[in-house]
């Protein structure tokens, strides 16, 4: 999981708090909000002839469909819901990155 911040440039000093920056611009303070972005993975299982979404950066969240686009769709409905349970979600964070990574390995025969 990895924090997306904007560079920040206040008078010597900021303030950093979760789900949002604090920060000195001029004479007042400004919240700015931090984006989450996670990291799935989604492998092939030709065994199975499955589509498996993992990810080390929400717990709990395993996911399987023959389709790649419908397990991409499954992935960003249920992500929300396993934040909530996991107690990494919270009431100031609108949206997340998803970054998608996938590996499919195939024999073929020479």
């Amino acid at each position: 999981m990895r924090i997306q911040l904007s560079t920040l440039r206040g008078k010597g000093f900021s303030f950093y708090f979760i789900p949002y920056i604090c920060y000195n611009k001029g004479t007042s303070f400004q919240m700015k909000e931090i984006i989450m972005e996670y990291t799935i993975k989604l492998t092939w299982d030709s065994e199975a002839r499955v589509w498996i979404a993992t990810s080390d950066d929400i717990d709990g969240l395993v996911l399987e469909s023959g389709s790649f686009d419908a397990l991409i769709e499954r992935v960003r409905y249920t992500i929300p819901e396993l934040l909530e349970l996991n107690n990494n979600n919270n009431n100031y964070n609108k949206s997340a990155n998803l970054h998608f990574l996938s590996e499919r390995y195939e024999k073929v025969a020479l």
